[in-house]
């Protein structure tokens, strides 16, 4: 995993309190995440808009229920979110996905 996912996850727990039950479900989207881009040799630096399509159609083909697949997506817009605070360069690939 990222550091930067690393202190997303962190944020989550100090800042924002989640329960360990949201963290862990974000946990599991983020290195749901990180497989996807390992399979697809894709880099969390260079992803992009066409990479985020792919990504909820794999979802999708896994036969996930729409509320989970959001839910996943929603963590991902979050963790770009906060990345970018970070670092001004950073694009969200996620954002326009609905």
């Amino acid at each position: 995993m990222e550091t930067i996912q690393e202190a997303y996850l962190y944020m989550l727990k100090v800042e924002r309190q989640f329960s360990e039950h949201t963290l862990k479900s974000y946990y599991d989207d983020i290195v749901q995440f990180n497989s996807f881009l390992e399979q697809e040799y894709l880099n969390l630096n260079t992803f992009e808009y066409k990479d985020a399509r792919n990504f909820l159609s794999f979802l999708y083909s896994k036969n996930l229920k729409r509320t989970t697949v959001s839910r996943k997506i929603s963590t991902l817009r979050s963790f770009y979110e906060y990345w970018m605070t970070q670092d001004q360069t950073v694009m969200n690939p996620f954002v326009k996905l609905v």
